[in-house]
């Protein structure tokens, strides 16, 4: 069996959601959407580069909702966090199969720009919406269009079809050992996925805050 998982990034309660999540799938294998550059440049730079940010704290050790949102980009993902953590206490198997290229490209301008010192002041002053609101917006559009790619024809089209093409080879390559296998990544994956791997018949859920809304019938 094969169940597509579906988060949002930086979800601050995304961890708990996805042990329980696993917990009742009970997985012997977990692909999820990190790459293994990603997790290297958070453990040899997370520290260093978040050094930056303490500058800004407030009195009560808390950061501008801007900044808040970037210190939470320089740790590990939830969603490998959640699966490592399952996999080391259950035995089961955990691949990423992320992209190192891209996330080498998106990390690089994350040191460069995002955390340049001129650019920290802007987001320390600025009136930003905190991180929970961002990720609860983001979980409203989720529900309305996860079954739904983005416009045909747009570069952010043609980059998501081939992501999903790279990421449905992988998983089609684990699926073959017949193992009952989770794939945890972008909800925004969804849809292209479940078409690619359609002859699979797998199980898509959104690891949304009403906990679980599924596809393909009631979960196991």
């Amino acid at each position: 069996m094969i169940t597509l998982v579906g988060t949002v990034h930086l979800d601050p309660d995304g961890y708990p959601r996805l042990v329980l999540l696993l917990e009742k799938l009970r997985p012997a294998l977990i692909s999820v959407e990190v790459s293994g550059y990603a997790l290297k440049f958070r453990r040899q730079n997370g520290e260093r580069l978040a050094a930056r940010l303490e500058g800004f704290r407030r009195p009560d050790g808390t950061l501008p909702e801007g900044l808040a949102a970037v210190e939470a980009q320089l740790q590990i993902p939830f969603e490998h966090r959640a699966a490592h953590d399952y996999a080391r206490l259950n035995r089961a198997k955990l691949v990423c199969i992320g992209d190192s290229r891209r996330s080498q490209a998106l990390l690089d301008i994350l040191e460069r720009e995002l955390l340049a010192t001129d650019n920290l002041v802007t987001l320390a002053l600025r009136k930003d919406v905190p991180l929970s609101e961002l990720v609860a917006r983001e979980w409203a559009r989720a529900r309305r269009e996860f079954e739904k790619g983005p416009l045909a024809g747009t570069d952010s089209a043609r980059r998501l079809a081939a992501a999903n093409r790279k990421m449905a080879r992988r998983i089609r390559t684990l699926a073959a050992a017949g193992s009952n296998l989770v794939h945890v990544g972008g909800w925004e994956h969804l849809a292209g996925l479940s078409e690619l791997l359609s002859d699979l018949a797998p199980q898509v859920a959104l690891l949304s805050p009403e906990t679980i809304s599924w596809q393909g019938g009631e979960p196991p």
